[in-house]
């Protein structure tokens, strides 16, 4: 079941309604509209002298949650916080939620649904499932979880059938250029290869270019989080050799 308000840490969308000096009035497009509090400190790093260079009523925003007054039912936000990778990520989210409440929606429609039963029906789902998109990605892969959801059988048959173009399984091919190169006139050859060891290991196909590059390819469905592991992975190599440089070339 969705809760009421958001925790702390949580990232939110917002659409900022009032602007005022010293902060804005946002609401929790995710929380039934409930309102959050943007301080004008949180807006962006370092003095901002005009608020309105950096904020428009009617802008839609991705916030971070750093205080929550339960009682008070207050919520409070911060903008400059956010990464551009926690920025894309919670977009991506957001959007795929709405595209699986839409399906659902047209599921219903196509089924001559009261929007009462739907909405029974959604509460069912949500007693069960953090999201819609969760129900679908459930049906997609055909888990013992949604096989036991008790709501009606016709739904769950168009559910299952749906859940595909829900889930859009778009895969990115990731391709970097990474220069290796280690000093040591001993074990240098042998470190550059425990080097290229590691980086087969964490699922990426090495092809040699010229000394000291080389091209590291990898396939996924969560850029994102894969280009997360990858700095990972350069951290690790930087204790391994003296030389770690990681340029990105392309996705596609």
């Amino acid at each position: 079941m969705k809760k009421e308000l958001p925790e702390e840490g949580e990232l939110v969308i917002c659409v900022v309604r009032k602007i005022f000096d010293y902060g804005a009035i946002c609401e929790l497009l995710e929380y039934n509209n409930a309102q959050a509090f943007l301080p004008i400190r949180e807006v962006a790093s370092g003095w901002v002298k005009n608020i309105h260079e950096f904020l428009h009523e009617g802008e839609r925003i991705v916030c971070k949650v750093y205080h929550v007054n339960k009682e008070m039912k207050s919520v409070d936000v911060t903008l400059k916080r956010v990464t551009q990778i926690e920025k894309r990520e919670k977009l991506q989210q957001y959007n795929a939620e709405k595209r699986a409440e839409k399906f659902l929606e047209a599921i219903a429609k196509g089924l001559n649904i009261s929007e009462e039963k739907l909405k029974e029906t959604k509460e069912k789902i949500l007693k069960s499932y953090s999201s819609l998109y969760e129900l679908f990605y459930d049906a997609y892969n055909k888990t013992k979880k949604f096989e036991s959801l008790d709501i009606p059988e016709e739904i769950k048959k168009e559910i299952e059938e749906k859940a595909s173009e829900v889930i859009e399984e778009k895969r990115y091919k990731l391709i970097y250029k990474i220069k290796l190169q280690s000093f040591d006139t001993k074990k240098g050859i042998e470190k550059l290869n425990q080097a290229i060891q590691i980086l087969k290991k964490s699922g990426f196909d090495v092809t040699y270019i010229s000394a000291p590059l080389y091209q590291i390819n990898l396939t996924t469905r969560e850029p994102q989080k894969v280009e997360k592991e990858i700095l990972k992975v350069v951290e690790k190599l930087k204790k391994q050799i003296d030389v770690v440089e990681i340029e990105k070339v392309k996705t596609k």
